[in-house]
């Protein structure tokens, strides 16, 4: 249609930069300003979307006329100029003063219609939108070409869309890309595949609901970060789905697959074969697993190169242009088929690993004959060779890969007849595979199988082992905090050898899960574990007694021991390459120096990260920092930062723990910067989980709940929320500051509602206030040393619990919000800060304290828009309008000349009010600068009006001159 393109579902996501840019090319004047646009990529990557999208957006500042000419993929006929003709018929239902299109049926026709468009610029910038250009007719291309090398028009833009390497009629297409991107007037946007977070902020619309990580794993596994093929996995599913159901919609295979529709039957065949191979595969290699000639193979590839199925490799070899396409051909093949060509491959895959020059065999190849024995159903030898490639690829560094491979080891171990490995065997070398690979529930699959195994009165020692870890692995898990029963039974075990690692490591972790549920009388056992693991020679045990020393200095308040402790045991853990004690040991020993709501506690996290990762730590590790990162600089307002370490920690799988670290961070985000829904649906995946995320008092849940309960509007929530933070056994959560400040500013919305209403409940509020003020008449300090920073937070959250409890009286107090908003910015608290603003704005403007008011009203909106705080920003904005503020900062006096002539006759006060007046000062506002009464400013201003005509304000401004 012209004008705009039509609406689109679709939504754009993780191409901000080729939006802006495409937008703007589309409407810039410049002398350099492209005549044509070229937008290439893949089938599905968003082309065509990208550029509806930014001709609504260019529309919206520019009128604009837009001409769509799609090309149709027409086989067996072509009708010349069909793109072009539909644009002419768009144009004539265009709205505007067009002439009539002209006729395209001989050799004037790329004349006449450049004619045709120039009768068009006066009613705007032109755009020409040419959609699949690699479907084109010759004559449309030679047209089009002739309008992209004729003299520029300023107002005129060709935007085409083509798929990279699909030229259906031969060399057409390619020849005439060549051409153009020869000439000066023609520039080019490459769209690749999105990226893993992009592909799960794209699920979230299509699902409405931020979905699972195990869901985001799949699809992104599958569509590659392709859009399109990602809306069609996710075509049905509920916004719950945590994966992907086996079979795939009939509309998805249609659309996978559409060009392999159009090849002939041996063209198929050759595809289907490559689709089982697995990988891009070379010609004679090829033939053998399909069982045809050479020559036919190299046809059947040629023609799935230029159906636009698959692209050319080197030496001859081809892969399918989306491996998805891969995926679909190989699940539709019969079993006896797919058995059939897995063999073939299988054979071709062990002559290779035979004649490989490597021990062992090429990575590669052994892993491929692995997974290719496994679906040729071939028992014994996917056994043995998955095996034999797990061997490969540990040696390699491939933890992961081994994992998988051992699993399917462990699946198979029962079929073999008297095999030499026994399944203990195979679950600790699963287990190890899983635990340097940072796959949390695979290495708690195998310590519970090996829990089932092992006999703790043969083993009391190698039991104890596995029952701490099984403790960390369902806290990384979400299962269960910290289970001191299951520690204590991993000492009970291991004091058959008291002298031996595994029981400093029971009593070492004791230690740490008797600590968080309140256990008394555990500090002579750190010290204990820590001399028992050096004089075994027990590293690992030793950095987790360490770190036990780290947390209980914490604890105690002793800052020095906290960093020494800590310090040591992360460089034992890194010897050891031991992540979950390091992690582990890094958030004690950061604990030890300053508060987490910090940037020092932030940059320390990003250091200690970034050393893992340079050691080869696993993501879920790195994630896990991420995500507490983030959360430090969200404390402090540096929002940005926080959200690159969220896409950090969700670029790969980030595991339960660090998935769940970054929704609660994500959560709080949302619910800050006014997106309710988001927030509760962030709260909502972390509470799936996690068996009850309030019992892991590690994290900052009941904080983060009642600040999304009040983002929702529901006060009551978030005062149930708080309360159920300070009134846990044991320590207190993490960030238990906020609670007191969080559930009086809970019960002050209700007492507000009350008076609004009219209703008598207020007073009920103000007792219940009351009796919970004496219950917490302070802030509930966290764990930790004292830190200057730390106290100053400290001091800030009291300022805000006396701020919030005078509302909730009913005698909100402009100044005590005054004193919560300078105490929050010397402690760092961009948020409270900006909230205190809004509060304090509002108080003293009802109180009619103008210029206190007007002060913290704009320091108040320009803290919140640079947090994107909409919430306090759209109510500083509201507050303005009704209190007739002008949201500008006013210009200083000295800024204002008072000119002789107009103005002459003025009596010094009078050119200091005017002055004043010139410089945008409220009335109040020059009470204050001058020290009078608003009443003596009145008379001032009437006097200038009178002496100088103005009938105004505004007219008497203008008669003095702003400075440059």
């Amino acid at each position: 249609m012209a004008g705009t393109a039509g609406p689109s579902t679709t939504t754009i996501v993780g191409r901000e930069p080729e939006l802006s840019r495409l937008s703007s090319l589309l409407v810039t004047t410049a002398d350099d300003a492209p005549r044509a646009v070229l937008v290439e990529g893949d089938a599905g990557v968003g082309k065509t979307v990208l550029v509806e999208a930014a001709i609504r957006a260019a529309a919206r500042s520019h009128p604009l006329v837009t001409l769509h000419a799609p090309c149709l993929p027409l086989d067996a006929i072509s009708i010349p100029y069909l793109p072009l003709r539909t644009a002419l018929g768009d144009g004539a239902a265009a709205g505007v003063d067009a002439p009539p299109p002209p006729d395209l049926d001989d050799a004037a026709a790329p004349v006449r219609l450049d004619a045709w468009l120039d009768g068009l610029d006066h009613a705007g910038p032109v755009v020409l939108f040419v959609d699949d250009l690699q479907w084109a007719d010759s004559s449309t291309l030679d047209v089009l070409l002739y309008l992209v090398g004729a003299p520029r028009r300023a107002a005129r833009r060709i935007v085409a869309t083509v798929r990279s390497g699909e030229d259906p009629h031969g060399q057409r297409v390619r020849r005439w890309l060549a051409d153009v991107r020869r000439m000066p007037g023609c520039t080019e946007l490459r769209l690749g595949l999105l990226d893993r977070v992009a592909t799960a902020t794209q699920l979230a619309a299509l699902l409405g609901a931020p979905p699972h990580e195990s869901l985001v794993e799949d699809v992104y596994a599958r569509s590659h970060g392709n859009p399109y093929f990602t809306r069609l996995l996710a075509d049905g599913l509920a916004p719950d789905a945590r994966h992907l159901p086996d079979a795939y919609s009939e509309d998805l295979r249609d659309a996978v697959v559409a060009a392999w529709y159009r090849l002939g039957p041996g063209e198929r065949a050759v595809a289907e074969g490559l689709a089982v191979v697995g990988a891009p595969a070379q010609p004679d290699a090829l033939a053998r697993v399909c069982g045809v000639p050479v020559d036919a193979v190299r046809a059947g590839l040629a023609e799935g190169v230029s159906a636009g199925l698959l692209a050319s490799g080197a030496h001859g070899a081809a892969w399918f242009r989306h491996p998805l396409s891969a995926e679909v051909l190989e699940r539709s093949l019969d079993d006896s088929r797919r058995h059939l060509l897995h063999g073939r491959c299988a054979a071709l895959a062990a002559e290779a690993v035979a004649g490989g020059h490597r021990a062992g065999g090429d990575v590669r190849d052994v892993v491929s004959l692995a997974d290719h024995a496994y679906r040729a159903g071939d028992a014994a030898g996917a056994y043995a060779s998955a095996l034999r490639a797990a061997d490969v690829a540990g040696a390699g560094g491939g933890a992961a890969e081994q994992q998988r491979l051992l699993a399917r080891a462990l699946d198979l171990h029962p079929q073999q007849e008297s095999p030499a490995e026994s399944r203990r065997d195979l679950l600790e070398r699963s287990r190890t595979a899983a635990k340097d690979a940072g796959l949390f529930d695979a290495e708690l699959a195998a310590v519970d199988a090996l829990l089932g195994a092992v006999d703790p009165v043969a083993e009391p020692l190698s039991v104890a082992r596995l029952l701490v870890r099984r403790v960390h692995l369902e806290y990384s898990t979400g299962r269960d905090f910290m289970n001191v029963a299951v520690v204590r039974e991993a000492v009970r075990l291991s004091e058959a050898q008291p002298r031996s690692g595994a029981h400093a490591l029971a009593l070492s972790e004791l230690v740490h899960s008797g600590t968080w549920h309140g256990v008394e009388g555990l500090e002579p056992l750190a010290p204990r574990a820590v001399e028992i693991a050096r004089a075994a020679g027990d590293d690992e045990a030793l950095t987790y007694a360490l770190a036990a020393q780290a947390m209980l200095a914490v604890f105690a308040a002793d800052a020095a021991a906290g960093i020494a402790y800590g310090g040591e045991a992360i460089e034992v853990a890194a010897r050891v390459r031991n992540w979950w004690a390091y992690v582990h040991a890094v958030l004690w020993r950061l604990n030890a120096v300053e508060v987490g709501t910090s940037r020092t506690y932030a940059e320390g996290l990003r250091r200690y990260r970034e050393r893992m990762v340079a050691l080869g730590g696993p993501h879920t590790y790195a994630a896990v920092m991420s995500a507490d990162e983030a959360d430090s600089w969200l404390a402090v307002g540096d929002w940005r930062q926080a959200v690159d370490r969220l896409r950090d920690t969700l670029s790969a799988d980030p595991g339960p723990l660090a998935d769940v670290k970054a929704r609660v961070v994500a959560a709080r985000l949302a619910a800050l910067q006014g997106r309710p829904e988001e927030a509760v649906a962030h709260l909502a995946r972390a509470d799936e989980r996690f068996a009850d995320l309030g019992d892991f008092v590690a994290f900052q849940f009941d904080t983060v709940r009642a600040e999304v309960h009040l983002s929702g509007g529901d006060p009551e929530g978030a005062y149930d929320a708080a309360l159920r933070g300070l009134t846990r056994e044991g320590p207190v959560p993490t960030m238990s500051e906020w609670l007191v400040p969080l559930a009086l500013r809970a019960l002050a919305d209700l007492a507000d509602a009350a008076r609004t209403a009219r209703r008598g409940s207020h007073d009920a509020v103000a007792r219940r206030a009351e009796a919970f003020g004496a219950r917490f008449p302070r802030v509930v300090r966290d764990v930790g040393p004292s830190t200057p920073l730390g106290e100053a937070q400290v001091t800030a959250l009291e300022a805000l619990v006396a701020a919030e409890a005078a509302r909730v009286r009913g005698a909100d107090d402009g100044a005590l919000w005054a004193v919560a908003a300078e105490t929050s910015a010397a402690g760092e608290l961009a948020w409270e800060e900006a909230y205190a603003c809004r509060r304090g704005a509002e108080a003293f403007l009802a109180a009619g304290s103008r210029a206190p008011g007007v002060r913290l009203l704009r320091r108040g909106l320009a803290a919140a828009e640079a947090l994107d705080a909409v919430p306090v920003s759209d109510a500083l904005r509201d507050l303005a309008v009704r209190a007739r503020v002008p949201l500008d900062e006013p210009a200083a006096a000295g800024e204002v000349d008072v000119p002789a002539g107009p103005v002459a006759g003025l009596t010094a006060r009078e050119r200091e009010v005017l002055a004043l007046v010139a410089a945008g000062r409220t009335y109040a506002e020059i009470a204050d600068a001058l020290t009078i009464s608003e009443k003596t400013v009145s008379t001032h201003v009437s006097h200038l009006l009178a002496k100088t005509g103005a009938r105004n304000r505004v007219e008497l401004s203008g008669m003095a001159r702003r400075r440059p």
